[in-house]
């Protein structure tokens, strides 16, 4: 079964537990989990931490996310309901909004290793919606007027 390399191949499943406040890039390794060498011992096997998320930028504990608004809504200002690791949260985002604009939340990042928790960005970007109906675009070609 070895070829004559004296090793032989096989796959099995590992449960692995990953610690509190690991960073991206961080080693983990498992004692005893790797090939063996030449002389029946074995060596370790290590995890490389990747993280991997649609939702949010990853920057240590700290998470940023964005959140889309209506140009009326930037101007005037409103509540919107943001998902969040520890639940639905309920954000006021204040007139006059600027896209890009970040609001910080803090405590509603990942957790670190004191136990405690990094911050939440939010970042603003202001999109127009998918369909702007006649009465709307007369609006604003009357706001546009007055510029």
């Amino acid at each position: 079964e070895c070829g004559g390399t004296g090793i032989i191949n096989v796959s099995r499943n590992l449960t692995i537990k990953i610690p509190k406040g690991v960073k991206e890039g961080q080693k983990i390794r498992l004692k005893g989990e790797g090939k063996p060498d030449g002389y029946g011992r074995k060596g370790d096997l290590y995890f490389i931490i990747k993280f991997k998320d649609s939702e949010y930028t990853i920057d240590g504990e700290d998470l940023t996310k964005t959140v889309e608004i209506t140009p009326a809504e930037a101007v005037l200002g409103c509540k919107k309901d943001i998902s969040t690791l520890h639940g639905v949260i309920n954000i006021k985002i204040p007139s006059e909004t600027r896209s890009g604009k970040i609001l910080r939340l803090k405590d509603l990042g990942l957790p670190n290793k004191t136990g405690g928790f990094g911050v939440l960005n939010i970042k603003i970007s202001i999109n127009l919606p998918k369909t702007i109906s006649l009465k709307q675009k007369e609006l604003y070609k009357k706001l546009l007027e007055t510029e």
